[in-house]
């Protein structure tokens, strides 16, 4: 089983329909409009599943069926989506039919229907612009499947310039290069990518044409070297940009074509550099052996001794690295190795400058995620992930909701709330009793023509003051504290002024009256108002035992409903793992077979360059041997020359 593009249509669709049931009550209040601009969000931003879940079910316009279809697709189901999309190329026109088609062409692609793929991109008429060069990228890819170059070339001689057309271009030089023993048109195809692509400079701000160039000529080295044109490999790896993901294996084939040309001392200076890249990636190990077998080229042999046992070394301790990771992987699964936090954070790194960007885990993921399966795989995995954790989140909600209801039920069967109500009732009663006998008291003073009763407070208050200043005066006249012309006098002016506010209030009464009949009409709504509230409250009193209870029972439902999901996207997580972990073995199995047989190349080169300085100097020291002999037998035969001249003499006393 594939959990990847592979993956079950029926149990991911069953697992997504129950997902998006239990949450879309969450949403069901949004606006439509507000949830398709947040659903079309979610969709550009690559959350999938969260724009399934946004987008509002009553939506069926054209559009919006397109967006679903896409989006479904996006999210790996691809049947539901071509169903869809099939009623759309069938029932409409136009741009729209276009673009169904354009989908259901790429869906075929994605599923190895090539043929369909094909089919589907024939049916394609007036599609917008913007989409030109993807659809004529996926129409030669399509074509380049069923092994037409030919077509597939007619088709991208159409394409407009774009990073699209550099993929597509990429894509027939290494159809090319497969076929043709001769790689002068898979070397065209690369340069006519290159110039399709926008690609100018390996410097440019876009990091996607950046790694295109990168790939674009990396890939011309390689097959410049194959076809023994060293000096045209170097070319185009000079356009590689050491800070891409290429990097490392351009430094190796830069080293290769400068060593196959004969000039190994600038194959050190290009190897040199790949030496601070993590081994597990491709060319760095070769890159190694590569300096030992350059130094010893250069008359270095201490040099390239020292470079094979330092190759030796860091291969060695890589192989157990491998070995730990794998049994790491093997014990607990590659999920928990690899995407979450294990033993394996704390592996020792040999790069210490590099140790932010380079551990031996990170490291090991990018080389397990360079294969399209995998990346695939751990792409659903982090899908997987987040429908989990929101499943989790909801189900301590609903836990916590659960428990709100369960108290609200015990609090009405208590009759707090009743008790409440009937306090406000009787607050009600005493409320209309104040504002009857204000009105009584309006009413009397209307009678009466109680100019001052009816007055503004102000006046009131000043009228107040004149009474209580007219009962000083007197208690002052009856204590004769002064002379009976000032009490006249005081007195006279309270009587003038008390006239003053009588007529102020009498000038003020109708307007004073109508803004009182008003102020009571207030009044009377206000409390109106009360009284209604108080009796829709005393409804959901009655009736709120039974509401609360409903809601508890549909809410125990929803909990059941959301854990029965969060089970099912569980045992999907421990499949995806299962199958991640297997992928994973295999991959890095066969990388640790593979640096382990590096690490046997380099102790057999060691050996035979211990074995080739043993032989010369077991040759140099015969050499000097023999020197020495033949000296020794020179000086000998002259020794023995010079005593055979010496016995032919005759001695003196014989003469």
């Amino acid at each position: 089983m594939r959990i990847s593009r592979h993956l079950p249509v029926i149990l991911c669709f069953t697992l997504a329909f129950a997902y998006t049931s239990a949450t879309r009550a969450a949403v069901s209040s949004v606006p439509d409009d507000l949830a398709i601009r947040a659903a079309l969000y979610d969709f550009h931003q690559g959350n999938y599943l969260s724009a399934l879940i946004t987008y509002p079910e009553s939506d069926a316009s054209a559009d919006a069926q397109l967006l679903r279809a896409q989006t479904l697709a996006q999210f790996g189901l691809l049947d539901s989506a071509k169903k869809i999309l099939e009623t759309l190329v069938r029932d409409h026109g136009g741009k729209l039919r276009a673009e169904a088609a354009f989908e259901l062409g790429r869906i075929d692609y994605r599923m190895g229907r090539y043929g369909d793929a094909i089919d589907a991109f024939k049916r394609i008429n007036g599609l917008d612009k913007r989409l030109l060069p993807i659809y004529r990228r996926y129409n030669a890819a399509a074509m380049l499947a069923q092994g037409d170059l030919t077509e597939a070339a007619k088709v991208l001689s159409k394409i407009e310039d774009s990073v699209w057309a550099g993929y597509a271009y990429q894509n027939l030089a290494y159809e090319y290069y497969k076929k043709d023993s001769d790689p002068s048109r898979a070397l065209i195809s690369m340069r006519v990518a290159e110039a399709l692509s926008g690609v100018t400079s390996k410097d440019s701000p876009d990091a996607e044409v950046r790694e295109l160039n990168s790939r674009i000529h990396l890939a011309a080295g390689q097959m410049s070297i194959d076809s023994l044109d060293y000096e045209k490999a170097i070319t185009f790896l000079n356009k590689v940009s050491v800070d891409g993901a290429s990097a490392p294996q351009a430094l190796y084939l830069h080293g290769l074509a400068h060593a196959k040309a004969g000039r190994f001392r600038q194959a050190i200076q290009s190897w040199y550099r790949v030496k601070k890249y993590p081994l597990i990636e491709d060319g760095v190990a070769d890159a190694f052996m590569g300096l030992a077998f350059a130094f010893d080229k250069e008359g270095y042999t201490s040099k390239s001794i020292r470079s094979y046992l330092e190759a030796i070394s860091v291969l060695d301790k890589e192989v157990r690295t491998l070995d730990t990771v794998i049994s790491t992987v093997n014990e607990i699964g590659a999920v928990s190795a690899l995407l979450r936090e294990s033993s394996l954070d704390r592996l020792e790194w040999f790069l210490a400058d590099s140790i932010a960007t380079n551990t031996p885990k990170v490291s090991y993921l990018i080389y397990l995620i360079s294969d399209p399966d995998l990346l695939q795989q751990v792409e659903r995995i982090a899908e997987i992930d987040v429908m989990i954790d929101n499943l989790s989140i909801w189900q301590h909600d609903l836990s916590v909701f659960e428990s709100m209801l369960a108290s609200r039920v015990t609090g009405f069967k208590r009759g707090a709330k009743s008790a409440q109500s009937k306090i406000g009732a009787a607050q009600v009663v005493r409320l209309k009793q104040r504002r009857d006998n204000l009105l009584a008291e309006l009413t009397q003073a209307e009678a009466e023509n109680n100019f001052i009763s009816v007055a503004s407070g102000e006046l009131q208050s000043q009228f107040d003051r004149a009474n209580t200043l007219a009962s000083r005066v007197d208690v002052i006249k009856n204590a004769k504290a002064v002379s009976a012309q000032d009490r006249d006098h005081l007195t006279e002016k309270i009587r003038i002024l008390n006239g003053i506010l009588v007529w102020d209030a009498k000038e003020q009464y109708e307007q004073n009256l109508q803004s009182l009949r008003r102020e009571f009409f207030e009044v009377d709504k206000e409390i109106e108002r009360y009284e209604a509230n108080l009796n829709s409250f005393a409804t959901v009193v009655s009736g709120g035992p039974d509401r609360f209870e409903s809601l508890l029972g549909s809410t125990e439902d929803k909990k059941k409903q959301n854990a029965a999901v969060l089970t099912k996207a569980k045992q999907l997580l421990a499949d995806a793992d299962k199958e991640f972990t297997a992928a994973s073995l295999t991959m890095l199995t066969a990388k640790r077979n593979q640096l382990n047989n590096r690490n046997e190349t380099a102790q057999q080169a060691l050996a035979h360059l211990y074995e080739r300085l043993a032989m010369q100097q077991y040759e140099l020291a015969e050499r000097q041997r023999k020197i020495e002999e033949e000296k020794r037998l020179a000086e000998e035969q002259a020794r023995l020359k010079l005593q055979g001249k010496k016995a032919a003499q005759p001695a003196k006393g014989a003469l």
